[in-house]
């Protein structure tokens, strides 16, 4: 008989995701009490969901592969051209994202150009802060010659550029590469994982931060309209673990640091998982009313569905919905500052994590059924068989990024094991996991 095999050690704290929910929630309520501008309440609530995630990690920090060594040992001496080759490489980076959000005409529309906006006005003291860090952090790092070396090599030396070079040689028991002072060939992939890398953290981090000012302005007031009880339950609920979900996800983008350990460690390969990914968010967005799966078009919502039904069958609906929308945030803050898409920044085996593989697209896709009835539609029988159609296709959607994210996560041993913990442990032995 094989041995059990044991739940690998998250690579994120429980403790993480908690205190920056809990610094959310005073943030909150300060916005309730002082109505400020909308762009000082997003960053009170980022702020106060950030410090103390940051404060656990520093107090928690793991060493991993790709990070510093320590954040206070210098492994080697300045070299100018080392960070040359480096402030290069960003440079080329930041000046393709800046093509990208002046090109791209959804991010003239009013919500997206305001948080540009705001980008642009802090932009010099973000610049000064990169070329600092990247100072600081090149002395420290392991390997020396990251993702932006490469590209900047790429850049100075074309002919000797090509895919997949060897990174340099590893210590066999922590894996993390040794102190290299002769610069390897310039690596196209890992340049190229550098800079998508960057896009990742710049298309979501500013679709994320379009979203987030509306939705403080709802929680910061009463409804207009008059609600039951049960529907106040739910709208509020709503909005709030949504709100949440933003901020916590936000932070993750934004605090991608070698020194905390939460940097990228790799980007998904799959083209598939990338067509997947993206296709649930503009501007290449496929889903929803008016985009090509559609499965709203003539629907009625739960609570006109269930308008006349016994009071007990609209309350549970109604909590089920929370319940759902409960998980999916819950499976955010387990992320603590390592949120991110198509990427891998540590294996989480804690939280709903023991509980499901993918508990955040379980929820979201179970809460889609829930909320919008699609086998109910005013345009009649066709019309909501279409829409049922097309939310068992969002389903596959979702379904397919599951696979390619498992597949890209499954290069890491750690990942392999979870998996393994997981087929062999039954649902109630996760549920008293500690």
């Amino acid at each position: 008989m094989q041995a059990p095999v044991p739940r690998p050690v998250s690579a994120v704290s429980a403790l993480t995701g908690w205190l920056g929910l809990a610094g959310f929630v005073v943030a909150l309520a300060l916005v309730i009490a002082l109505q400020p501008t909308p762009e000082a309440a997003t960053m009170w609530v980022l702020a106060g969901a950030s410090v103390p995630m940051l404060a656990a990690e520093i107090v928690s920090r793991r060493a991993s592969m790709g990070g510093l060594a320590s954040p206070f040992r210098i492994m080697r001496p300045f070299s100018g051209q080392r960070v040359l080759r480096k402030l290069t490489g960003y440079a080329l980076v930041w000046g393709a994202l800046w093509l990208w959000f002046a090109l791209i005409p959804l991010y003239r529309r009013p919500e997206y150009f305001l948080v540009l906006l705001y980008l642009e006005r802090v932009l010099p003291v973000l610049l000064l802060a990169g070329v600092l860090y990247i100072l600081w952090c090149d002395r420290r790092m392991s390997p020396a010659h990251d993702g932006a070396w490469h590209l900047g090599a790429a850049l100075w030396h074309p002919r000797a550029a090509r895919w997949a070079t060897d990174a340099g040689p590893q210590d066999a028991a922590t894996g993390r590469h040794l102190q290299d002072s002769t610069p390897p060939a310039p690596d196209l992939s890992r340049a190229s994982d550098f800079a998508l890398g960057w896009f990742i953290k710049a298309f979501f981090m500013v679709f994320l931060l379009s979203i987030l000012p509306g939705n403080l302005k709802l929680l910061s007031r009463f409804p207009q309209a008059p609600f039951d009880a049960l529907g106040q339950l739910v709208f509020w609920s709503t909005q709030l673990l949504f709100t949440i979900d933003i901020v916590i996800a936000t932070a993750g983008y934004a605090l991608t640091f070698k020194w905390l350990d939460s940097h990228i460690r790799s980007v998904n390969p799959s083209l598939l998982g990338w067509m997947a990914a993206l296709a649930c968010y503009p501007p290449f967005g496929i889903i929803g009313a008016g985009n090509l799966i559609d499965y709203q078009s003539g629907g009625t919502y739960w609570d006109l569905w269930l308008a006349q039904a016994p009071a007990l069958l609209k309350w549970s609906w109604g909590l089920a919905l929370v319940a759902c929308l409960c998980l999916y945030t819950w499976a955010t803050l387990a992320f603590g500052i390592r949120f991110s898409n198509l990427t891998h920044r540590g294996i989480l085996t804690h939280g709903p994590y023991r509980l499901l593989r993918h508990p955040a697209y379980v929820a979201k896709n179970l809460y889609w059924w829930l909320v919008h009835v699609p086998w109910i539609n005013q345009l009649g029988p066709l019309a909501a068989l279409k829409c049922c159609a097309m939310l068992l296709l969002v389903n596959a959607l979702y379904a397919l990024r599951a696979y390619t994210e498992e597949r890209h996560l499954a290069e890491d041993p750690q990942y392999r094991q979870y998996r393994q913990w997981m087929r062999q442990t039954s649902l109630r032995d996760r549920i008293r996991a500690n």
